[in-house]
């Protein structure tokens, strides 16, 4: 919801937000997943004087967080969450002892717009580069979730993998190995971690034993 103006002047010193992103950068619903899955080498906190637009109000407080490569979207997130409380009560702290805080306005040319993420944004296209696969299963971990199509028209939840630099001639889509490696557009995937429809979570291994994965 997009406050009105009547409830953002209300207070006698406005409405702070608290945005899990770098702004102007990943203005909108979902920054932390979509810093992610664009390949971001940085996200951060934002303190920022709400405005009527969509988070595009003057910065107050900014701190930055390195996005390691095996970083997921909820370990990003909690990440950010114990950075944003301590942020948070550092702006209160100052407004309480009338010190002078230096709003900076943003900068239009340089945002992009986090759009919510759907459910059906999880199906991989293993004709990706191994690379997108891994930011996007990492981006969309816990949720959506990311999954594949099994032979059988069932859907695999895919947990967790790591890419590898190598590649293969084979079809993407194609299972390599008993490691769980999948050919892809430009290079390999592996595997780790899938969760079969129907059954409980298991490594690559034992779903391809267990004819989940063929």
């Amino acid at each position: 919801l997009i406050l009105p103006l009547s409830v953002l002047n209300a207070p006698k010193f406005g409405c702070l937000n608290i945005h899990a992103s770098l702004l102007p950068r990943w203005r909108g619903a979902a920054p932390i997943q979509r810093a992610i899955e664009a390949g971001d080498k940085t996200s951060g906190i934002t303190i920022m004087q709400m405005a009527e637009g969509l988070d595009t109000g003057d910065m107050l407080l900014k701190e930055s967080m390195d996005i390691t490569t095996t970083m997921t979207a909820q370990m990003l997130h909690d990440g950010l969450s114990a950075m944003g409380s301590k942020m948070i009560v550092n702006v209160l702290e100052s407004i309480l002892a009338d010190k002078q805080l230096s709003p900076a306005v943003q900068d239009e040319s340089l945002t992009c717009y986090a759009a919510m993420l759907k459910k059906e944004e999880g199906l991989i296209n293993w004709s990706d580069s191994a690379a997108q696969i891994d930011l996007k299963i990492r981006a969309f971990t816990p949720w959506p979730g990311c999954y594949t199509i099994g032979a059988d028209g069932k859907r695999i939840k895919i947990l967790s993998g790591e890419y590898k630099s190598e590649t293969s001639s084979k079809d993407a889509g194609t299972v390599l190995s008993a490691d769980g490696d999948i050919a892809c557009g430009d290079g390999i995937y592996r595997v780790h971690i899938v969760q079969p429809e129907n059954s409980k979570a298991m490594d690559f291994k034992s779903a391809l034993n267990g004819k989940k994965i063929s």
